[in-house]
């Protein structure tokens, strides 16, 4: 993470979890830097009320809903030039599989050859040298690589 010189976050940290206290991911401080470690308190308002008062560039979002794109408010926000999801691809556990991945196997049988995302100008990366380093809710101590 990158800290200003106020040793706090230069971003907000904006929890639009209706559940707040169930929200799996965890952010791990040592004993020894937790002084040095202090974030702004986390502001809770919805993503579209986030994405309208801050206009961000880059967007990092988790957690979406299940059968939902949730990435087209993003895309559809002039000041967002990049946006990173996190959590489970190419299916319709997190977002929806034609609309938010792009996955043929969800297409349905009346959509246009593209997916929205690239239908909008968009494409799609994955980040696998920094995706087997996530943590997800739906992990599983099967899943861990021991190696």
């Amino acid at each position: 993470l990158f800290r200003s010189a106020t040793k706090k976050l230069s971003v907000p940290i904006i929890h639009i979890n209706e559940n707040p206290n169930t929200n799996p991911y965890l952010l791990a401080i040592p004993n020894e830097k937790q002084a040095e470690f202090k974030p702004a308190p986390v502001q809770k308002m919805s993503y579209k009320q986030a994405l309208e008062k801050y206009e961000p560039g880059i967007v990092i979002f988790s957690d979406q809903k299940t059968h939902m794109d949730e990435t087209a408010m993003i895309r559809s926000t002039g000041s967002v030039r990049e946006y990173i999801t996190m959590g489970i691809p190419d299916g319709y556990a997190e977002g929806a599989g034609w609309d938010t991945w792009g996955y043929s196997r969800y297409k349905p049988k009346d959509a246009p050859p593209l997916p929205p995302f690239m239908a909008d100008g968009w494409g799609r990366v994955n980040l696998h040298h920094l995706s087997r380093w996530l943590v997800h809710k739906n992990d599983s101590p099967m899943q861990i690589d021991r190696k």
